[in-house]
């Protein structure tokens, strides 16, 4: 019995090490864009770029180191082919990444060298490897357009893989209707060219059906997803919408107040300046050489010929206010702000009426 189970374990062992391996650029794209979905993983996969070979580098470059990723392995359990295919890109991008290189060039299976690339010509280099994997539709437009039936039964073998593995990995990361609504094309695509052969290969049918099974669900939830993103934005676009109405609104009320409170502030005053040039009508003052104020601070401070009578004085810049004068405005606030004895004039102390006339006065400066 031990000896049976020396041989079997051996046989195994043999078996592993001799296979031929094949391993599918799409199969370790597709298991790459799975395993790497975190921000600082996203951002690795920006920073780094994979090539299969050294003539896809469109630019110089020097190396920076030579790797071998060989992945842990427990013969029957797990097979070094699954391994590689699922982690193989992840591993050589976090290697390269943690070297600080910015591109990786595959030599062989687990073989690679991590590179630093200067003079990058982006304008000649590969743009479909940061296109969307679910909607490039360069695989399906040739089951679409019949061209797949004109190729030789090896590369028609090959195309069908490729979109299988292409379904595969697409449903597993599809995030939007429209992504979700390629997908089902794919899926449709590779069931109309199945359905079309004379022998229908029955294990495709059976996985079209578990696609389209695990698509339907899928598509239902990510429609649902944005039936909702779409009704928070309407939500929130209408609540925008009212809060500028009701800012329109209350910007609209402030004004018409402010417009109200200056109404009354410039009743007030033109009452005050009437009343006060008809307490003191009965006083003759000179005709001003230029204007009011100047001929008011003539009488005030008694100089340039005029008589020292601040009664006059207050008449004129009564005048001058009434005539428009900014600094008439302002000699009045000084005055009702302080209180003064004006001869016979008293001017009682007003704060209020004060600043009236003072913000007058700046109104009629800007």
């Amino acid at each position: 019995m031990k000896k049976l189970l020396l041989l079997a374990v051996c046989s195994i062992f043999f078996a592993t090490s001799c296979t031929h391996t094949i391993y599918n650029p799409k199969v370790l794209q597709g298991h790459y864009d799975l395993r790497m979905n975190s921000k600082d993983e996203l951002e690795m996969k920006s920073k780094v770029r994979i090539f299969l070979s050294e003539n896809d580098v469109q630019g110089d470059y020097e190396i920076i180191s030579l790797n071998l990723y060989k992945p842990f392995t427990i013969p029957v359990l797990m097979s070094t082919q699954s391994q590689i295919n699922k982690k193989f890109f992840e591993k050589v991008v976090k290697k390269a990444y943690e070297q600080g290189g910015n591109g990786i060039i595959v030599t062989a299976a687990g073989y690679y060298k991590v590179i630093s690339l200067y003079n990058w010509d982006s304008d000649s280099a590969a743009s479909e490897k940061f296109v969307n994997a679910i909607l490039d539709v360069t695989l399906l437009n040739r089951f679409k357009s019949g061209e797949i039936a004109k190729l030789a039964p090896r590369e028609v073998k090959r195309f069908v893989a490729d979109l299988d593995n292409e379904i595969m990995f697409n449903l597993k990361t599809m995030k939007t209707s429209r992504e979700a609504k390629v997908v089902k094309e794919k899926i449709m695509a590779l069931q109309s060219w199945n359905s079309s052969q004379s022998k229908p290969n029955s294990k495709l049918i059976k996985k079209v059906e578990a696609y389209l099974k695990a698509h339907a669900p899928i598509a239902k939830r990510i429609a649902k997803k944005e039936a909702w993103a779409e009704e928070r934005a309407r939500l929130a676009a209408e609540q925008e919408a009212l809060s500028k109405v009701k800012a329109e609104e209350r910007a609209r009320f402030v004004a018409e107040q402010e417009a109200a409170e200056n109404a009354k502030a410039e009743e007030r005053l033109v009452k005050c300046i009437n009343k006060n040039i008809h307490s003191l009508q009965h006083l003759k003052i000179n005709i001003p050489t230029s204007t009011y104020v100047e001929l008011g601070d003539n009488y005030f401070y008694g100089k340039n010929g005029a008589e020292f009578n601040p009664a006059k004085a207050f008449l004129c810049y009564n005048m001058g206010a009434k005539q428009g004068e900014a600094e008439s405005y302002n000699r009045l606030a000084q005055l009702y702000k302080t209180g003064a004895i004006l001869g016979n004039k008293i001017v009682e102390s007003n704060a209020k009426l004060s600043q009236l006339f003072s913000n007058k006065a700046i109104a009629l400066q800007k």
